[in-house]
């Protein structure tokens, strides 16, 4: 991640105009805010606890958020989270393969590149068998009310011929091209 900055605790990069500052995390891909200056909020949800990267987290030394497949995710969830390839909690066998709730992109460490009024996160999900790349842009222009952030997302699978994912389960990709407009 170029140009890292720390958003409660947290290891993240941020995009920002005179307007907005968009903040995403480098563990869990978490849009952690979406800050509108002019009003002083963000419409994200900030957790009132002590916030942890997912890295850090061990269910013997952070007993405070349980010892279940949501207890990682609890520990260092933030604003928006990517829920992907699973929404909810995994089967009893996923769980013990190593799934979380909500799937491994919300606990995994992401590559974040910076360039002019762009983050652009990158992943890979070894359990899930995915790619994913998300794009944040802040766009419009300097000065006035035309002002506008733009999310949009891109995955896919790998074209290897045969699978070796842990999943218990088949599943289907949609291919959707979202965005956002504030």
């Amino acid at each position: 991640m170029t140009n890292v900055i720390f958003f409660k605790g947290r290891r993240a990069a941020h995009l920002e105009n005179d307007i907005l500052c968009v903040t995403v995390l480098e563990e869990g891909g978490h849009i952690a805010e979406v800050f509108d200056k002019r009003t002083g909020l963000s419409p994200l949800w900030i957790p009132h606890w002590t916030s942890l990267e997912p890295s850090d987290f061990s269910p013997n030394r952070h007993s405070n958020f349980g010892t279940g497949a949501d207890a990682k995710l609890l520990a260092g969830i933030m604003g928006h989270n990517l829920c992907l390839d699973l929404f909810g909690g995994p089967s009893p066998e996923e769980a013990v393969a190593g799934f979380t709730v909500h799937g491994e992109a919300s606990v995994d460490r992401y590559d974040t590149t910076e360039s002019p009024g762009q983050l652009l996160q990158r992943l890979t999900l070894p359990m899930a068998q995915l790619k994913f790349e998300r794009s944040v842009q802040l766009r419009g222009s300097t000065s006035g009310s035309a002002k506008s952030w733009r999310i949009s997302a891109r995955w896919t699978v790998p074209s290897h011929g045969r699978s070796t994912s842990r999943w218990a389960r088949p599943f289907s990709i949609p291919r959707p091209r979202s965005s956002a407009p504030l």
